[in-house]
């Protein structure tokens, strides 16, 4: 049973545990006061007016208590349907509440299909699944440190690459003549005419080389072949 049906069994036994005192009490007080009634009439028979008056007193008082006694004992059944109505409405959202933690443990993994939760494995695996967050937040900080470091690095790989694609331009800048200095060197006649001179010349050594060429292999053609004919003579 849970702490909510336990409180409300409480409540309402306190309660008729009251309203039964109450009776009691009433009951004592109306065969008290009648017992005494008779007693004086019994004790007093000589004394008529004085049994009388007493009698005449009690009987005027006991009527009034009794319904004042009555009128609070309803007050007080009242108060107890007002309070048993109250912890009704209290033990409706209680079993409500409990209701949906029960149907919220059976979805978890922890809980085998078709079985009842146990708390003991419930809190475990609550704790275990706090372990679990708690080690995977530091896996993810770590993570994001390393991304952090990685980001640098490759900034400043990236620098390093556009510094280096800027030295190669400018060496290949250097290396290549410009077009217009090429240009103008070419539409100037003196420099073209020693430009043709040199051409001329470079072709003229160019024949002469492979004339050289030709008759060198002619000469070592004849040579082998008065080689040969001495060797077979």
């Amino acid at each position: 049973m849970s702490a909510a049906g336990i409180g409300f069994f409480w409540v309402i036994a306190s309660h008729l545990v009251c309203y039964f005192y109450l009776l009691v009490v009433a009951a004592v007080f109306l065969s008290a006061g009648e017992k005494r009634s008779f007693g004086d009439l019994d004790d007093d028979d000589d004394d008529v007016f004085a049994s009388k008056k007493a009698k005449t007193k009690v009987e005027e008082s006991a009527p009034g208590a009794a319904t004042g006694m009555i009128l609070s004992l309803r007050e007080s059944l009242q108060d107890c349907k007002h309070s048993l109505a109250s912890c009704q409405v209290e033990l409706e959202a209680a079993k409500s509440e409990i209701e949906k933690w029960h149907s919220a443990f059976q979805k978890i993994p922890a809980v085998p299909s078709g079985a009842n939760p146990d708390p003991v494995s419930v809190v475990s695996y609550l704790s275990n699944l706090k372990s679990s967050e708690e080690s995977l937040r530091e896996q993810l900080e770590k993570a994001k440190k390393r991304e952090a470091a990685f980001i640098v690095t490759f900034a400043k790989r990236e620098q390093e690459i556009a510094e280096l694609k800027s030295a190669v331009r400018d060496l290949k800048t250097q290396l290549r003549p410009p077009s217009m200095q090429t240009r103008r060197l070419l539409l100037d006649p003196a420099i073209h005419e020693e430009f043709t001179h040199l051409k001329n010349l470079v072709e003229e050594k160019e024949k002469k080389n492979q004339g050289a060429s030709g008759q060198c292999c002619c000469c070592q053609f004849y040579s082998i072949k008065q080689t040969w004919k001495n060797a077979n003579g």
